[in-house]
């Protein structure tokens, strides 16, 4: 079946994956606050706090980060305000740059191909990234519009309602093994793994329907 749609992860995918600014400011906090840990250790310890809100009732990233940092400076004793720091990481989020791949890989679809972006994402995050690279979408999505995050399958059932399409009519492409891969099979979506840095695919992933390594390589899936 010819695809009708595609459709976008965010972070990772089109725009600098906020893992990059988050390790940053990992950093920067063990050093200002001469703590004896690598920034992977400290982001690892946020992780236990911040992972057990949004898998509950729906709040957004914001206040996520906000009170699962604010956390875990109490268990190291930090007096740093946590709020300054999320301040911060957001203004990186909102205006993050994309990929070098991702603009000739949206001109090359054809001009009657619907296509959207789906993000964990606050929305100020996704609205400011697309004005700060002058992209558009007709589609957009994000967990904070829809109240829950991916994997779950109200995201994308959401983003399938918009765009007008059955699952198997749309490709969703990703980097999350877990968010994206797992998420999109989950609705029967068709699933472009985009794979930048050569990872395995971990056991329990489902497989996806197309692994690539460059943006431009959906123009390949999704043909003339």
């Amino acid at each position: 079946m010819k695809f009708k749609a595609v459709l976008f992860d965010g972070y990772g995918t089109l725009f600098e994956d906020a893992m990059v600014p988050l390790r940053e400011l990992c950093g920067r906090i063990i050093q200002g606050n001469g703590l004896a840990l690598e920034p992977d250790a400290f982001l690892e310890a946020w992780d236990r706090h911040f992972f057990p809100m949004i898998r509950g009732d729906f709040v957004t990233l914001r206040e996520a980060d906000v009170v699962s940092l604010e956390r875990l400076f109490g268990e190291l004793r930090i007096a740093d305000a946590a709020h300054l720091h999320i301040d911060g990481l957001f203004e990186r989020f909102n205006s993050a740059p994309i990929y070098p791949d991702v603009r000739p890989a949206l001109e090359g679809l054809d001009v009657g191909m619907m296509t959207g972006i789906l993000s964990n994402a606050d929305v100020e995050n996704i609205d400011g990234a697309l004005r700060a690279n002058d992209l558009n979408f007709p589609v957009v999505i994000t967990s904070e519009g829809v109240r829950c995050y991916k994997p779950r399958p109200e995201i994308f059932r959401q983003a399938l309602a918009l765009l007008g399409c059955e699952a198997e009519e749309a490709l969703y492409v990703g980097d999350s093994q877990e968010d994206d891969v797992t998420g999109a099979r989950g609705v029967g979506m068709r699933v472009a793994w985009l794979n930048r840095r050569g990872e395995r695919l971990r056991q329990g992933i489902p497989a996806p329907d197309y692994e690539i390594e460059n943006l431009k390589d959906v123009l390949k899936i999704v043909g003339p």
